[in-house]
């Protein structure tokens, strides 16, 4: 895989529709990238946060009220 010199997606950028791994389908689910340009450009991977409203308990690591 040849990587570009410059990462697709800037840290702060909102993306919307949200790709799932497992299979070939996209879904309206914004997220957050959290993750520095150094680790997409040396993996082409990113740290996402999801930006939801969804209504239930608490999971570990959730941060907001």
């Amino acid at each position: 895989m040849i990587r570009s010199a410059k990462p697709r997606f800037q840290p702060w950028d909102v993306l919307v529709p949200f790709p799932y791994t497992e299979s070939n389908y996209t879904k309206v689910r914004p997220a957050l990238i959290i993750s520095t340009e150094t680790l997409s450009t040396k993996t082409g991977k990113y740290f996402l946060s999801m930006i939801t409203s969804a209504q239930h308990a608490r999971s570990y690591g959730d941060i907001a009220d």
